[in-house]
């Protein structure tokens, strides 16, 4: 049994790989939470400013008020790109009104170039 109206689903993960040249991909998993916006803050304070950056949230089932928070710090510190997010970022995004200032690309070369566009 779940506590409050949280849906249930699995911990958040966050697997960073850094590019050569230069950023990084973080890939995002299950709860986009407090837990995942901490991970990310870590791997991001190692990048630095103006370097590319791609989440990939295809595989976020569930996106808090504080992962939406990450991903508009994260915008105003780095050329910030999702590639491939998942139904449940899209509608959240749109409804937090963040949804059209972001940059998305289909998968995580198209994001990586929107990124680098803006370099």
């Amino acid at each position: 049994m779940t506590s409050g109206n949280l849906p249930q689903g699995s911990a958040g993960e966050v697997v960073w790989s850094p590019l050569e040249g230069g950023g990084a991909v973080a890939r995002v998993r299950g709860f986009f939470d407090d837990s995942c916006t901490r991970a990310l803050e870590r791997h991001a304070s190692s990048l630095s400013e103006g370097s590319p950056l791609v989440l990939n949230l295809s595989a976020v089932s569930y996106l808090s008020s504080s992962g939406i928070g990450e991903i508009v710090h994260l915008a105003s510190r780095f050329p910030l790109a999702l590639a491939s997010p998942s139904e449940a970022v899209v509608h959240l995004l749109t409804l937090a009104e963040v949804w059209p200032v972001l940059d998305v690309g289909g998968s995580e070369e198209e994001a990586l170039t929107l990124t680098r566009q803006k370099c």
